[in-house]
């Protein structure tokens, strides 16, 4: 228990002899001056005007005037007519006795308050007292900050004045659930739980509340007390999430309705490492993730985190964490390593659908590519090299092999992001995902035979045919191709003649 100092100053001809108690230290002093600024002060005075300016101290004075003026300065104090009223000692160590127990008195209600109220606002949950008539007399921070208000105006308020969940009709129905609870708990006489929705600022709250009455030293009940636990607050989630998150092998995000990281796991700490200053998922993730641009694989999941001279590959799920209303409250967030799976998942890929000389699509691959553009604009150039044989037979194959690297390097350059593919042997195509009109097309076209024609010797006439074929939605895949390589031969014939 905390002690009080009380320091005695006896301006009068009142003689006493300091009395022996527990309740508190006694210092005794001679002048007003000489009283401490910080402690509690018990002052006895014949004249009316240390009434007023004794309490230029400013702190707890308990003044005792013996007088006989009856209109004493604006101050409570206990007003002895005579100094004959305490004659012998014993009635004398008794009037002490009682003013030490006053102050005492007040003291420890003044200290016992101030802890009381300290305590409970250091709780993040809800917690308040209510007297017999369902009256809030204390509340906590917690509690006025989930409904909005100020302290001064929800004591002495009662439910419905507090949450906009209820009207007063519903209220004062004995059926009310919070009416049926108090009761409950007033009649059992011990603490029970409920678990109670309640709405607040238009939003739905699920609280687990524990409610017990509340009672004075003579067994008196006062009322009841309670502690309300916000169960639809992510941040309220205890031991049993770090448990949940423990077990998760993959980074692990837990995050509030403006994804601000309230727990991570191990794997989700490692990839925070020297950021303690950043708190935001999302922000994180958009800086340090890029979504995966190989346009290989079509993922939208997968996300790669550069660090240095590796990268890793991660596939991001993220999930809303909703409330016993349905509402959003929070994120769940997981990043599971794909690395190695991304780097087998494109060795098959490359296997199955890209041509190892020359790194373009291959013919399967053509196929699928178009597929995916049906019912979408799509413009498709049929290419085909002109007397390519002669270059293999003349120079070889190796030669061969390099024209035809080559080329496909000359169409990328032109057409850079677009889809090139090497159907077999010296037939190209390159799938455009958009409607274009051949007259725009002309120049790079012109500059991709000039770049063929100078791969050869000019007597081996080395150039490229090119058949044209748009449609602003493809229906008929087959029927497409087959028009474009009409159009290739069509212009390969041109192109013969006239030689």
């Amino acid at each position: 228990m905390l002690i009080p100092q009380i320091y005695i100053c006896n301006l009068t001809q009142f003689e006493y002899k300091l009395p022996k108690t527990e309740e508190a230290q006694l210092h005794e002093v001679s002048k007003a001056e000489e009283l401490p600024s910080d402690e509690i002060a018990l002052i006895l005075t014949e004249r009316p005007q240390d009434l007023t300016e004794l309490d230029l101290y400013g702190k707890p004075r308990y003044f005792v005037y013996f007088g006989q003026e009856k209109e004493l300065p604006g101050r409570e104090v206990i007003v002895i007519d005579s100094l004959t009223e305490y004659p012998d000692e014993k009635q004398k160590k008794a009037f002490l006795k009682r003013w030490i127990r006053i102050i005492v008195r007040d003291y420890l209600a003044s200290l016992y308050q101030s802890l009381l109220q300290t305590l409970i606002d250091s709780s993040p949950d809800m917690m308040w007292v209510k007297d017999r008539e369902d009256r809030y007399v204390i509340l906590n921070n917690a509690y006025c900050d989930i409904v909005g208000k100020k302290t001064k105006d929800c004591l002495n308020k009662r439910h419905p004045e507090l949450w906009d969940d209820v009207t007063w009709v519903e209220y004062e129905s004995e059926d009310y659930p919070l009416r049926k609870s108090e009761k409950a708990v007033m009649e059992s006489g011990k603490t029970m739980e409920f678990q109670e929705p309640v709405k607040t600022g238009g939003t739905l709250k699920q609280f687990t509340t524990y409610r017990s009455p509340l009672y004075d030293g003579f067994g008196k009940l006062l009322g009841t007390c309670g502690i309300g636990h916000d169960v639809s607050n992510i941040d309220n989630m205890g031991k049993e999430l770090d448990i949940f998150l423990s077990a998760f092998p993959y980074p692990v995000f837990f995050c509030d309705g403006k994804y601000e990281i309230m727990r991570m796991n191990s794997g989700a700490e490692r990839l925070f490492r020297g950021m303690k200053q950043l708190t935001n998922y999302k922000v994180w993730k958009d800086f340090f993730l890029k979504k995966e641009s190989n346009s290989m694989m079509n993922d939208a999941s997968v996300h790669v985190l550069q660090e240095g001279a590796n990268k890793y590959y991660y596939s991001v799920a993220e999930r809303d964490i909703k409330d016993s209303f349905g509402n959003v409250v929070g994120y769940f967030c997981m990043l599971r390593d794909v690395s190695y799976q991304r780097m087998y998942e494109e060795l098959m890929f490359r296997a199955a659908n890209i041509d190892p000389l020359t790194e373009a699509y291959n013919r399967r691959y053509f196929y699928e590519l178009l597929d995916k553009h049906t019912q979408r604009p799509v413009t498709l150039l049929y290419m085909d090299l002109d007397n390519f044989k002669k270059v293999n037979d003349q120079y070889g194959h190796n030669k061969g092999d390099e024209i035809l690297i080559e080329t496909v390097r000359a169409i990328k350059q032109q057409f850079p992001g677009q889809q090139v593919v090497r159907l077999g042997g010296d037939e190209f195509a390159l799938v455009i995902s958009e409607f274009q009109e051949e007259a725009a097309l002309k120049p790079r076209l012109d500059t991709i035979s000039k770049k063929i024609e100078s791969l050869a010797d000019p007597s081996v006439q080395l150039g490229v045919s090119i058949g044209y074929g748009a449609t602003p939605s493809l229906t008929n895949v087959e029927e497409f191709i087959n028009y474009c390589d009409d159009r290739m031969y069509e212009v390969k014939n041109q192109r013969h003649a006239a030689r």
